[in-house]
C-alpha cells in the first residue's frame, strides 16, 4: 500500500505560515524557522495583519450586534487600554492574556 511505499522515504510536506505580526514571540520563531525551510514553505506576511476594532467591524462580524452596543464596547475597550484610540483603533493588548471579557461584562 501507500504507507509501505512511503516508508523510509523523506516526504516534503508543504507548510503555510501566516503569523500575526503583533505577536512578536511567534513572529521571531516563524522567521527563524522559515529561514531554514526549503522551497515547500510559504510565508504569508499579509493575511493576519491587524484589523481596526470599530463598531462597524463588530456589527459586521457579531450576529445580533447593533451599532449602539458595538460603539459602547469599543469605547470600554479603549478606556481600559485594550484598543488604541482614533479613527482605526487596533488591539494593543494580547486578548489571549488580558481581561477584556471582564471589561465588557462589568
Amino acid at each position: 500500500g501507500a504507507a509501505e511505499e512511503l516508508a523510509g522515504r523523506e516526504v516534503q510536506v508543504p507548510i503555510y505560515y501566516a503569523p500575526m505580526p503583533n505577536d512578536y514571540g511567534t513572529m521571531s520563531r516563524v522567521e527563524a524557522t522559515y529561514a531554514r525551510m526549503n522551497r515547500n514553505a510559504r510565508y504569508d506576511q499579509t493575511s493576519c495583519l491587524p484589523r481596526p476594532v470599530t463598531s462597524d467591524y463588530l456589527v459586521e462580524r457579531v450576529v445580533g450586534m447593533n451599532a449602539s452596543d458595538a460603539g459602547e464596547l469599543v469605547d470600554r475597550l479603549a478606556m481600559r487600554g485594550h484598543v488604541s484610540r482614533g479613527r482605526a483603533p487596533v488591539l494593543v493588548r494580547d486578548p489571549s492574556a488580558s481581561d477584556w471579557r471582564g471589561v465588557l461584562t462589568r
